[in-house]
């Protein structure tokens, strides 16, 4: 029997009788995390003492934003066994993530609010005020929100655009309707999977890189300097040959939807700039 269902039937009704739904006007103190981008919301919004456990993606560097200081907090492992035994009074999930986790959860009484997927810049702020009002803090959240809007106003607008592609472990790549792209935009680039045909999600072949080349290829590593299989394709000789100017981003700055996606947009802007230097 799978650890997250070894729960006797007596410490289930404990646990309903110790805990009661908490309304959404009240401010939770003991608030735990199921997914990597809900863990950065949350730490990002919540005092830290009101924070139960974060995911177990929360302390990987590779792609958490929160890497360096997640070991404050308990990993919950997406175990509803461990959450019960926390008590808390709220769990941020994100659609379709740690789904029979959720599901227990919400059997048993647990108050769950899901956090919507972000993939619109426009959509960040409405998201940091829906968390900051279940947190009970909303003078974080417009905190938050006002910082963001600082760093994305530091960029100024582009007197002329570049093509840039950003370009992942085997060859995928992110168009139209999607976060990286309108932080692209933001920063003074074009897009250049559009004109290689991708709407959304995508790959893309290394033989249409190079056909077709951006003025820049933005690498969005895992973890730079480890070697796998789907990376190898950014490290190809056939670069070598090539004018093809490259620089990487890590994953960590473009995964989630949170004001700290201003940092990336950004760095970007800052990569865009110096390229048009060197041009």
């Amino acid at each position: 029997m799978s650890r997250a269902f070894a729960i006797g039937p007596w410490a289930i009704v404990l646990f309903l009788i110790s805990v009661a739904p908490v309304g959404a006007a009240e401010r939770p103190h003991h608030v735990t995390s199921l997914n990597l981008c809900t863990d950065q919301l949350l730490v990002a919004l919540a005092d830290p003492g009101d924070i139960a456990s974060l995911s177990p993606l929360a302390g990987d560097p590779g792609i958490s934003g929160i890497a360096a200081s997640a070991d404050r907090w308990p990993d919950n492992r997406a175990s509803a066994e461990e959450i019960l035994r926390e008590q808390v009074d709220l769990v941020l999930a994100e659609p379709g993530g740690a789904g029979p986790t959720v599901a227990l959860l919400q059997r048993l009484g647990v108050r769950v609010e899901t956090v919507p997927m972000v993939d619109r810049l426009e959509q960040i702020a409405t998201t940091v005020r829906q968390v900051a009002a279940w947190l009970g803090q909303q003078e974080r959240g417009d905190a938050l929100i006002r910082e963001m809007e600082r760093k994305l106003a530091e960029i100024p607008p582009p007197t002329e655009r570049i093509t840039a592609l950003l370009y992942e472990a085997n060859g995928w790549t992110v168009g139209k309707g999607t976060l990286s792209d309108d932080v692209l935009n933001a920063a003074g680039f074009v897009n250049q999977a559009e004109r290689l045909g991708v709407s959304g999600y995508g790959a893309v072949s290394l033989e249409r890189v190079l056909a077709d080349p951006p003025d820049l290829l933005i690498e969005n590593r895992y973890r730079v300097g480890e070697i796998s299989l789907a990376e190898m394709l950014l490290d190809h000789p056939a670069f070598l040959h090539t004018k093809l100017r490259r620089i990487n981003i890590p994953d960590r700055m473009l995964i989630c939807g949170t004001p700290s996606i201003a940092d990336a947009a950004l760095a970007l802007a800052n990569a865009k700039r110096d390229e048009v230097a060197a041009q």
